[in-house]
């Protein structure tokens, strides 16, 4: 199973988003993308690599409203739910 991370970095505009098989136990994908794209990057490895399991990390007040724009555009854009977990640190347990 793969997992989409993110830690954001708030003041950065580069944020790299990582691929992670579970059972492979290391990161099969990763991915620069700017801040203003985020949400549609996710997105769209999400439905290439058909995962539905995605972890941010960093400021939880930041974190959070990015996880909700995932959501709603991955809804509109693919018509699946994708499950998001936001939290200060990521955890790949």
């Amino acid at each position: 199973m793969c997992i989409i991370f993110c830690d954001i970095q708030m003041f950065s505009n580069n944020q790299l988003i990582h691929v992670y098989d579970t059972e492979k136990n290391q990161i099969v994908f990763a991915q620069k993308t700017d801040i203003e794209n985020l949400s549609d990057s996710i997105c769209a490895i999400a439905n290439r690599y058909s995962i539905t399991e995605v972890r941010l990390g960093g400021q939880t007040a930041y974190a959070i409203p990015v996880a909700e724009e995932i959501r709603t555009a991955y809804a509109l854009s693919y018509n699946n739910n994708i499950n998001i977990t936001s939290m200060p640190i990521y955890h790949l347990d």
